[in-house]
């Protein structure tokens, strides 16, 4: 059985995935080539504990920080930019249309991207990338590292 960390990061993974020809991946080494397409890389986080509540069955929250690596390739600075804005407008349709992933958060948010990069390291002039920090909430009456 997974553990309520694993299980939200996998319910994210799959709402992404939906999305079609996206090739998401979690916590992928550092690339050195990129082929042409779509790169989604899920960097997973550490979940903090937030609060506590004491009762017959005590509850534990968290929030946990996941930041979405956004990669696109593109011949041109115009195409790099219109691939990179579809994307980021149909991950955030899919987060918007799904704020409980399925029932394995309670709630998610997440903010604008954060300035598209380009030039990230030699050979990578057609790429271009931007991230995105998503926050899960979630609780849990067990240990989170624990299965569920």
């Amino acid at each position: 059985m997974a553990t309520k960390t694993e299980n939200a990061l996998e319910a994210l993974k799959a709402v992404i995935m939906g999305l079609g020809s996206v090739n998401v991946r979690r916590n992928p080494l550092l690339p050195t080539a990129f082929e042409a397409g779509q790169l989604v890389a899920i960097l997973d986080g550490t979940p903090e504990e937030t609060g506590r509540r004491f009762a017959v069955q005590p509850v534990i929250e968290f929030e946990h920080a996941v930041i979405l690596e956004i990669v696109v390739t593109g011949k041109n600075d115009e195409s790099r930019n219109s691939k990179i804005n579809a994307l980021v407008s149909a991950i955030g349709t899919a987060l918007s249309a799904d704020l409980k992933l399925g029932g394995a958060v309670d709630y998610l948010t997440f903010g604008p991207p954060a300035d598209p990069a380009t030039d990230l390291f030699v050979g990578a002039e057609d790429v271009q990338s931007c991230s995105i920090e998503i926050t899960l909430f979630y609780e849990t009456s067990e240990n989170p590292m624990e299965a569920v």
